[in-house]
């Protein structure tokens, strides 16, 4: 039997190697608790130094909804209590079809506010017109034009090409004209001249007038923006109010005005200004005008529906349009007087319009590193 003193040597061995075994599995915990201590740590840091970073890609963003002409090279910015940021933009701008496109490369360095960790990221943004092209006619018409009242039209001077005026512009042909009907040039029409040196009136149809198209754009709102009218819900949701009559509007300006439903315009009613001119789209319904209602902008007579009697421009009095009218189908201008008067200035102030621009990022362009 062993004795005494070896079981002893037996047990302060075996107590010795529990404590060894013991303070290896503790310092070992105490390791793995560092680790993932740090791991935390690294993940909270990058986590803040992000959130930095999207501030600034996002204060970018902002900047250029409010401005699509801004063109700073670089934004600084300072977050309290998460960090700060330094954005570097390029800017890449591209006239197509007489209207801005732009990208916008930018490349922000970002860090905590305690300085322990610097994230860097890269987003490719493009900014662009909700209205991608501007019409060619201060009349365009997808169908068959019907003209009973006295219209006076005011041609687009570069319409057909550079010096070639286009009052006109239908898919199908002209019905019978009112006598009353007569298109000048803006310098006859300014000098009260457009009945003494028309370019065309009701017995002789000159070349501002262009029917029996082809190429007439089948679709008028694609025409318009790119969108198909398919999508037309879609671009509804881009206005600023949708309504079911014009009147009893909002107070302010409104570029982009839906209704759905007919519009009239009382006695004296203004829509749009020279400055701050309106994309009004009367959906699936008629245009009234009342004595000296005007609008100032772009209207775009559209249907979504299954009816197939024409677009109907009811005049009760004289009424004024200055910028261009584009209708979705047949289009009979009835009542009393229209002066329509194509204004290159008000419909390229709606194509620049930061109301009816969109910024948005291009996919796949992000890139995040340390």
């Amino acid at each position: 039997m062993p004795s005494f003193n070896q079981r002893g040597a037996v047990t302060l061995l075996s107590v010795t190697l529990l404590l060894m075994l013991t303070s290896v599995i503790g310092i070992y915990n105490m390791k793995v608790s560092h680790s993932k201590h740090i791991i935390t740590l690294n993940s909270q840091i990058k986590s803040t130094a992000m959130a930095a970073a999207q501030s600034g890609l996002a204060e970018v963003m902002n900047i250029l909804q409010a401005d699509p002409q801004w063109s700073d090279s670089q934004l600084r910015g300072d977050i309290p209590s998460v960090g700060s940021y330094r954005a570097l933009i390029s800017h890449q701008r591209s006239e197509r079809l007489a209207n801005s496109l732009a990208v916008h490369q930018v490349h922000v360095s970002a860090n905590t506010s305690e300085q322990m960790g610097v994230l860097q990221s890269h987003q490719s943004i493009i900014s662009y017109p909700l209205l991608s092209t501007l019409p060619h006619a201060p009349l365009m018409v997808n169908g068959q034009l019907l003209l009973t009242a006295s219209v006076t039209l005011v041609a687009n001077p570069n319409g057909s090409g550079t010096g070639l005026p286009l009052s006109i512009w239908s898919k199908l042909g002209l019905g019978p004209l009112s006598d009353a009907f007569v298109s000048c040039g803006h310098f006859e029409y300014e000098q009260a001249s457009c009945d003494a040196m028309p370019y065309s009136n009701n017995s002789a149809l000159a070349a501002d007038i262009v029917a029996h198209d082809l190429n007439f754009p089948s679709d008028s709102l694609a025409y318009l923006s790119n969108v198909p009218k398919q999508y037309s819900m879609q671009f509804k949701d881009e206005s600023d109010s949708i309504r079911n009559n014009c009147s009893d509007l909002p107070q302010g300006n409104l570029t982009m005005l839906w209704i759905e439903g007919d519009c009239v315009l009382y006695q004296g009613q203004q829509l749009g200004t020279a400055l701050n001119p309106v994309f009004l789209v009367v959906e699936n319904g008629q245009l009234e005008l009342a004595q000296q209602a005007q609008i100032n902008g772009l209207v775009l007579l559209l249907v979504t529906d299954s009816r197939t009697d024409s677009n109907i421009i009811n005049l009760e009095g004289l009424g004024t349009i200055v910028g261009a009218i584009l209708s979705d189908r047949d289009m009979h201008i009835t009542g009393e007087s229209l002066v329509l008067v194509f204004d290159a200035n008000i419909l390229t102030k709606l194509t620049d319009s930061p109301a009816l621009r969109r910024v948005a990022n291009i996919a796949g362009s992000n890139r995040d590193f340390q």
